[in-house]
């Protein structure tokens, strides 16, 4: 004989706990695989010797890679005004940490499937979050392919690099006219991310040159790295965009640069994120723990 049914308040007092469980189930996942992908940058790296200082300046720029993910975070927060969720930055920041290093898990969306957990198991509705990401999603795809403007004339010589001053322009005009400084805040923030981004991974290849770098390449160094992650962002199933970047890197650069030197700058690249990456999710989970706090409007 069927018990009595379980009331709401029941049904939630389940759902959080099971929601928290799996995101700590996803987070686990993630870790094992971050820890596989180290190794495997580790084996690619024996033989290559590098310098006390130069490993110095790689753990600096790691700190740096890991930091720019703030602008993730913040640039989440104001997506989720977008539809209509009110929650505080520091819930947005520790949230999206927490859950990022999932990008590392096959399969491109254990990172989104752990920050829904989250969200949903804070008490927000799981319609407007999802909506939220592909928000995220569309965005971070948007500014990528701008920014990538700049290594456009690597493909096509004809396309000027100057163009994406105007094309950022007018996404930012028509990001304010059509959805208002929220999704002019979240666009800011990431451009601020692909630009620290393809900046580190400069300052990566300047450090493995034998001869003095040229700093008059470093926008279409910097423009070829974020066309060659947008590639990877869009390409399904890989996880964290691995082999896709790092191909397209090669296309891209492979005439300028000695090719040895060039695929030393793509591992020692690939390790400064993902060291980058774990050290933010260690930050955001030293993050104090607070409420959403959200508010349909």
């Amino acid at each position: 004989m069927a018990g009595p049914p379980m009331t709401t308040s029941a049904r939630r007092a389940w759902i959080k706990p099971a929601l928290n469980a799996l995101g700590f189930a996803l987070g686990l996942v993630a870790v094992v695989f971050v820890v596989l992908r180290m190794r495997k940058y580790a084996t690619e790296l024996e033989g290559a010797h590098l310098s006390s200082g130069t490993v110095t300046v790689l753990g600096a720029l790691a700190l740096v890679s890991g930091l720019a993910n703030v602008f993730l975070g913040l640039a989440w927060w104001q997506l989720l005004k977008l539809v209509r969720l009110d929650v505080m930055p520091l819930w947005a920041v520790r949230a999206h940490g927490v859950s990022q290093l999932g990008r590392y898990v096959p399969g491109n969306i254990f990172q989104f499937a752990g920050r829904q957990a989250i969200g949903v198991a804070a008490g927000l509705p799981g319609g407007p979050l999802a909506r939220s990401v592909l928000w995220e999603l569309g965005l971070l795809a948007s500014v990528g392919a701008l920014f990538a403007l700049i290594a456009a004339p690597l493909l096509v010589p004809q396309v000027p690099a100057w163009l994406v001053v105007p094309a950022l322009a007018v996404a930012f005009a028509v990001a304010r006219a059509t959805f208002g400084m929220p999704l002019v805040r979240a666009l800011a923030c990431h451009l601020a991310l692909v630009t620290i981004n393809g900046s580190v991974f400069v300052s990566v290849l300047s450090l493995v040159q034998a001869q003095p770098f040229d700093w008059h390449t470093a926008p279409t160094v910097c423009g070829a790295f974020v066309l060659a992650w947008l590639v990877g962002l869009v390409t399904p199933g890989a996880p964290a965009g691995g082999g896709i970047r790092e191909a397209m890197l090669l296309l891209l650069l492979g005439h300028r640069y000695g090719q040895a030197e060039l695929l030393l700058a793509i591992v020692l690249g690939r390790m400064v994120n993902v060291v980058g990456d774990v050290a933010f999710f260690v930050f955001a989970s030293l993050l104090p723990k607070s409420e959403a706090r959200h508010a349909v409007r």
